[in-house]
């Protein structure tokens, strides 16, 4: 599958969703902008930081944590 399209998000667009974020969810910086650019798109955030996507269902948005997923019990 090839992908065609890249879309790019101006830092303006950002900054308000991530400053809302940062307040509620008390997380790292980067992070912080990881869930707003989830927010701003609408996407689902997959990660493989626990903490991370704690943070991210605080923000309500829908976000999976990789390695959990695929580790056998």
């Amino acid at each position: 599958m090839e992908i065609s399209e890249i879309y790019l998000i101006p830092e303006n667009q950002l900054f308000n969703t991530a400053y809302e974020i940062a307040f509620l969810v008390k997380g790292r910086a980067v992070d912080i902008y990881f869930i707003a650019t989830a927010k701003v798109t609408n996407s689902i955030l997959i990660t493989n930081d626990r903490i991370m996507a704690k943070n991210v269902k605080k923000a309500g948005i829908e976000a999976y944590t990789l390695l959990k997923s695929l580790t056998k019990p």
